[in-house]
């Protein structure tokens, strides 16, 4: 087991959404594209006009962020 928990995450993509509902509205994203990078929480923001949306960079970490951490940020 001590072997298993040395084992790092490489990359990572999860949707963030309220909890209790269904998947959407989606809120935003977590993702960690390399072993070497820091975990980064986005926010979807829809674009004015209806020019669709774009996900704006909040929260960086070296550490996986929870979802409280995640939501904060987004105030």
């Amino acid at each position: 087991m001590e072997f298993a928990d040395s084992f790092q995450t490489i990359f990572h993509f999860q949707n963030i959404y309220v909890s209790g509902t269904s998947y959407f509205p989606i809120l935003g994203a977590v993702t960690k594209t390399s072993h070497n990078d820091a975990w980064i929480a986005y926010q979807r923001r829809d674009r004015i006009d209806n020019g669709g949306e774009i996900y704006v960079p909040i929260l960086s970490s070296e550490q996986q962020p929870d979802g409280e951490l995640i939501l904060k940020s987004f105030e």
